[in-house]
């Protein structure tokens, strides 16, 4: 099963604390392993430690002595105040969201920028396998607490809504210190406005098989549209429907089989654009989520319910042609 997991340089940083710029590479290795669990599972903590070193961008390097590993890190204005973009975001931002949010707050030019920026060789930026995004060394990942206590309370499923309360009243949490990314761990399935626990990842979870199965599927379609990267309007959908309906219900002739057959493919294709577009609300309900933007998820729950009336009508406007 899939976990937030590391990338080998982001493994390295983290081993160092704040203030420290060098250290003996048994020290490394040591703690290392104490972070194991973050580690990629075919590799040891020294390998690791001897694949950082040999990265274009390593955040290490080896010191005078092949004994002592030092940071590579150099300070920079600009890479500060990359820091501070995504601190104050409280969300993973990817290298071209951070780049344009540099380039309309300083002078520096886009060939700068794309030079001076190396969050690779940064001990305070860290990465996750798979993930683009550039996170925040001192982020607790707030997964392994969350999956714990929703097992432990018996409970299949969470509402986003809910989570601030249940990080910071239940968990005991510092929200502003943690950071929860269901997205990179397969126990969880985050489907519109809920998170469930994956059955697969917890045996002894009562959630009913017919929803686990729809969840999952449901999630599979969306990171299809994603990757596709499939936006689809809502009011351009409104407009294809309206025109639709009144081909449909203003018509006083009878219609051919193959005019009625195209005009039900396209009623077809209007339900697919609206199911898709509420499959892909999940990955932007929980970007609002990591910026603690609950009216965008407010927003987005509206339109998913309308989206919802929408496929319902059209539903009902061809069970009404094929009946006749």
């Amino acid at each position: 099963m899939k976990r937030p997991t590391y990338t080998i340089g982001s493994c390295i940083k983290k081993v160092f604390r704040p203030g420290e710029r060098s250290l003996p590479r048994t020290e490394i290795i040591m703690r290392l392993e104490q972070l194991s669990s973050y580690l990629p599972a075919s590799k040891s903590a020294e390998e690791s430690l001897n694949e950082a070193l040999q990265l274009p961008d390593s955040p290490v390097q080896a010191g005078r002595s092949e004994a002592i590993v030092e940071l590579t890190y150099q300070p920079h204005q600009l890479v500060d105040k990359a820091f501070q973009f995504v601190r104050r975001a409280h969300s993973p931002k990817n290298m071209d969201q951070i780049m344009r949010e540099l380039r309309k707050h300083t002078n520096f030019s886009w060939n700068q920028i794309t030079r001076l920026l190396t969050l690779d060789k940064d001990p305070r930026f860290v990465q996750y396998e798979g993930d683009e995004r550039w996170y925040l060394a001192e982020w607790n990942l707030a997964n392994d607490k969350i999956f714990e206590y929703l097992v432990k309370n018996g409970k299949d499923k969470l509402s986003i809504r809910s989570l601030f309360h249940l990080v910071e009243q239940e968990i005991k949490l510092s929200e502003k210190e943690s950071i929860f990314a269901p997205e990179l761990d397969d126990r969880f399935i985050v489907q519109g406005e809920n998170i469930y626990v994956n059955v697969a990842s917890n045996k002894h979870s009562e959630q009913p098989e017919k929803e686990i199965s729809t969840a999952i599927a449901e999630v599979a379609s969306t990171e299809a549209v994603v990757e596709a990267k499939q936006e689809v309007k809502e009011h351009q959908t409104e407009q294809f429907i309206h025109v639709q309906e009144e081909k449909i219900m203003n018509s006083t002739v009878s219609v051919n089989k193959p005019v009625l057959k195209e005009v039900e493919q396209l009623l077809g294709q209007a339900v697919s654009l609206l199911d898709q577009r509420n499959e892909h609300m999940s990955g932007e309900v929980i970007s609002h989520f990591q910026e603690s933007n609950m009216d965008a998820i407010e927003t987005l729950m509206n339109e998913k319910h309308k989206n919802e009336q929408l496929v319902e009508a059209i539903k009902n406007i061809v069970s009404s042609v094929d009946a006749e």
